[in-house]
């Protein structure tokens, strides 16, 4: 695994002299190469971590003149999977390949992209989709980007598939797992939600699990829980939840965070089975008393804890997938099945009124649940006519 101070992060784009302009504040984070497609030679390829491609390729003269079809990639994702077949037969190293783009809603078939990016990337074999952004917004840009490069860097370049020992120690060191009590409850929580380090990690140099973690680990809840998750399982509200984290629930709650290679990527994570120790210690036992979890929990942070209105709490998507930020009771929730929620993921809910107005939504509801709209229609119907 290379240690040099910078990942190196190439980007394509059709108006390269403007872009390489605008990301002069990137080098801070990378080391930043800014070519038009015609200008790509397979050394700039080879030496990357990360490939970032823009997606609309309009300035591009030398490919318009041509005649053969075959030789006309038309957009991004076209002309990263040429770059990737001859990244994977020059070198033995990973590389990263991504597409960045101001139009994202060209790729995401009509609905709004920013939730799904990672269904997105999955469904374009890259991996990540990442939005051209104003200056303003560069900052978070750069971080995913810099992140992702440089977990790239740490992957090794021989999976070592024939040693399962070996091949659990270099997830142990990638995800940095805390060497505590639960860090054996921590992998069989990571081998329940099936990561390809056996046979599908064969050939990938180990892309196949950073893809895992992108497309379908940090994305859901599972063994990381998201501020939302961990919000809600505190029974707390989500504002309180962020408010006490700038003072020292922070503090509190830094023996579970996850700083594996991929931290703050999509926002910072906790481990869940390390929230559970901790909470079982703290309570002598009793981790499912939300007012002693919260006054206890209060007390060792030294903040004041908002209680959320119900005391088992349960988090809510919209009809864009976005993640609503109060919790909900049960009985105002309904549970719901999209095509890309994985099996080993908690329950995905939503609100009933969300569903009831939504076709999208109402199409997604489990079949289990489905009666309660009906019922539950039924019950307004009748306080509208009584």
């Amino acid at each position: 695994m290379s240690e040099a101070a910078r990942p190196r992060v190439l980007i394509i784009d059709d108006r390269a002299d403007s872009e390489r302009s605008s990301l002069v504040n990137w080098e801070e984070s990378v080391e930043v190469t800014v070519l038009h497609p015609q200008d790509v030679a397979l050394d700039d390829l080879v030496e990357a971590d990360a490939v970032l491609v823009d997606y609309r390729l309009d300035h591009w003269s030398e490919r318009d003149s041509l005649e053969t079809l075959s030789l006309k990639p038309m957009d991004g994702l076209a002309l990263a999977a040429v770059l990737r077949a001859h990244v994977e037969r020059a070198t033995e190293r990973p590389i990263a390949l991504a597409i960045r783009s101001a139009h994202l809603n060209d790729l995401s078939g009509g609905f709004p992209p920013e939730p799904r990016v990672h269904i997105l990337s999955r469904r374009h074999n890259v991996e990540w989709i990442f939005p051209k952004t104003v200056p303003a917004g560069q900052d978070i840009a750069v971080h995913q980007v810099a992140t992702l490069a440089s977990a790239v860097r740490r992957l090794p370049e021989a999976w070592p598939v024939e040693d399962p020992d070996e091949t659990r120690r270099l997830v142990e060191v990638f995800m940095a797992i805390p060497d505590e009590p639960w860090a054996g409850l921590a992998w069989q929580d990571i081998e329940a939600c099936h990561p390809p380090i056996h046979e599908l990690v064969r050939g990938t140099h180990g892309l196949a699990f950073l893809r895992w973690m992108l497309h379908r680990i940090l994305p859901y809840p599972c063994f990381l829980s998201d501020s939302y998750r961990l919000a809600a399982r505190l029974r707390i509200t989500h504002e309180s939840l962020i408010s006490a984290m700038r003072d020292g629930l922070k503090t509190t709650m830094e023996p579970f965070s996850y700083k594996g290679e991929l931290a703050g990527f999509l926002g910072p994570r906790w481990w869940r089975c390390g929230v559970e120790s901790f909470l079982w210690e703290l309570t002598d036992g009793n981790p499912f008393e939300p007012q002693r979890v919260r006054d206890l929990l209060s007390t060792e942070a030294g903040v004041a804890l908002e209680a959320t209105s119900s005391n088992q709490p349960v988090v809510c998507i919209d009809e864009d997938y976005q993640v609503l930020p109060q919790g909900y009771d049960p009985i105002e929730a309904i549970r719901i099945q999209p095509d890309d929620w994985p099996a080993y993921a908690d329950q995905c809910w939503t609100t009933i009124d969300l569903a009831r107005g939504n076709p999208a939504l109402r199409a997604i509801v489990i079949e289990a649940d489905r009666d309660r709209l009906n019922q539950d229609q039924g019950h307004e119907n009748l306080k509208r006519t009584g």
